[in-house]
């Protein structure tokens, strides 16, 4: 037989059990690490858990997602500071523009255009913490992000002067 990473992850997948890390860069894991998954309570309080296959290089696997409350305490506070920052910053460009005279209206709107706009995903599952219809988790897809997702289709939007 000729050994190859396939051929000998599937010899060894019938007669070795083993636990790994999955990388979050498989489009796998990042679907299922995007989804909205029904967490368990572990045997430690401070921990919950997801279990699920996979059939990743033709193996069947079972694969567990772990959550520790203190990482996702200190990544909501790190996600809040990262906010409030980003906030800070959007009224201040806001301010500037504010102050700005533009001698025609189409120069107004090609400034406005500038500033960062997504898309609608209809797949979105994020959360919208300031009501101003961008949600605040980036969109993760395959090939890129979208940092500013809008919650609602572009239609249900309009542009307002400032």
């Amino acid at each position: 037989m000729i050994w190859n990473s396939k051929s000998l992850i599937q010899q060894l997948g019938t007669e070795i059990l083993w636990i790994t890390r999955v990388s979050a860069t498989l489009n796998e894991c990042k679907r299922l690490i995007d989804s909205d998954l029904d967490m368990v309570e572990c045997f430690d309080s401070r921990y919950k858990c997801f279990s699920t296959t996979s059939n990743y290089g033709d193996i069947p696997q079972k694969w567990v997602v772990y959550q520790s409350e203190p990482m996702q305490a200190r990544m909501e506070k790190t996600f809040e500071k990262r906010l409030e920052k980003e906030d800070r910053r959007a009224e201040e460009d806001l301010a500037k523009l504010r102050r700005r005279e533009f001698a025609f209206e189409a120069d107004a709107i090609k400034e406005a255009e500038l500033w960062p706009v997504g898309n609608f995903w209809s797949v979105y599952s994020g959360i919208d913490v300031e009501g101003d219809g961008i949600g605040n988790v980036t969109r993760r897809f395959e090939g890129g992000e979208d940092q500013f997702p809008l919650m609602d289709r572009c239609e249900n939007y309009s542009c307002i002067g400032g």
